[in-house]
């Protein structure tokens, strides 16, 4: 191998720019087979495998759990280990001034979105808020921002429909201006937008990213961080009894059931016709998927997916990161990280 091997992360779907690295099989350093599993990659539909294109020792460039704009380099392939001062030679560096990287952290900028080929300078980044904050003009005052264009995007547009808790002032989404509305409400921007919008007064924000826990609890730190607020949103089919405990920015979904002191933390989603039974504890970004039954006084860790039809027995612990595919019955407990198919749930229920 007389060079690098780069391993690129897939497009795996064409709205879905952004994927996350769940989990690397090989660890930096080590050698590996053509053909072998490197690692396991999630957006918001999909789990996906990567395999080595070529023999070689690996270097990660990225991290387990942060998000990778699909055709990014992810990790090298070479024929000697890299030195660590070398790691990320093959990405690219932005030339930009100080005065522009002190604009750019005060606003939270995507410095990738102000790069035009050249420096990027201060007079750039105030062209750039200047024409964010052109756009804004018009929209709802107040009303609640939706991030990502995707299927719950138009579920939340429905449910505001049907319980006018909200205006909706418009939607934020990396598509921007490929796709400029959504069921009549308009998308104003990407990311960049947001720290402008919350000069102008507009606080309330739904994250709308929902199988990637990964992304959703990224994104949810990201604008938790630039200060906005995060209203539960729920369905008016949902049931919640009224000694449940919810956290901020939870979407319950229509048929849903919360039984009696279940308490559920912060940006969860429990989809439509789930059942979360009494007592059960459920952690941050956790995710169960419509049709999924959990019983009484179950714990479920952060950023856990319960897939769809799940049935999880009473009193069991989930740990933090772990997936439960589709259609598993889940009798004992599950560690951190681990992920549960249906062949793996079945030996389990035989022992």
């Amino acid at each position: 191998m007389s060079k690098n091997i780069e391993i690129i992360m897939p497009f795996l779907t064409e709205n879905n720019h952004f994927i996350t690295i769940c989990q690397w099989y090989k660890k930096d350093g080590d050698f590996v087979k053509k053909g072998e599993l490197v690692a396991s990659v999630e957006n918001t539909k999909s789990m996906f495998d990567i395999e080595a294109p070529s023999d070689g020792y690996i270097t990660h460039l990225y991290s387990v759990f942060e998000d990778v704009r699909s055709g990014s380099v992810i990790a090298l392939l070479s024929a000697e280990k890299i030195k660590d001062t070398l790691m990320k030679t093959n990405i690219s560096e932005i030339k930009i001034t100080k005065g522009a990287s002190e604009l750019i952290e005060k606003h939270s900028l995507d410095v990738h979105e102000l790069y035009k080929g050249k420096i990027v300078t201060e007079t750039d980044v105030h062209d750039y808020l200047s024409q964010n904050t052109t756009i804004i003009k018009g929209l709802v005052d107040n009303g609640l921002i939706i991030y990502g264009t995707g299927g719950f995007c138009s579920t939340i547009i429905d449910i505001m429909h049907q319980t006018n808790d909200f205006k909706i002032a418009g939607i934020v989404d990396y598509e921007y201006p490929k796709i400029l509305e959504i069921m009549s409400i308009p998308v104003i921007g990407g990311l960049d937008i947001l720290p402008v919008l919350l000069e102008k007064g507009y606080k309330k924000i739904v994250n709308t990213v929902t199988v990637n826990r990964h992304q959703r609890n990224n994104r949810y730190k990201q604008f938790k961080k630039l200060g906005f607020e995060f209203p539960n949103i729920i369905h008016p089919r949902a049931i919640i009894e009224p000694s449940v405990a919810l956290g901020e920015g939870n979407f319950i979904c229509a048929g849903a059931y919360l039984g009696s002191q279940v308490t559920v933390g912060n940006n969860c989603i429990i989809n439509a016709n789930s059942t979360v039974s009494h007592h059960t504890i459920l952690g941050d970004s956790v995710h169960i998927a419509s049709g999924a039954t959990i019983a009484g006084r179950v714990t479920i860790g952060d950023k856990v997916l319960v897939g769809q039809a799940v049935s999880i027995y009473w009193g069991i612990k989930i740990g933090d990161n772990a997936v439960i595919q589709n259609g598993c019955s889940i009798f004992d407990d599950i560690p951190d990280n681990t992920i549960i198919n249906h062949s793996m749930s079945k030996q389990n229920n035989k022992e």
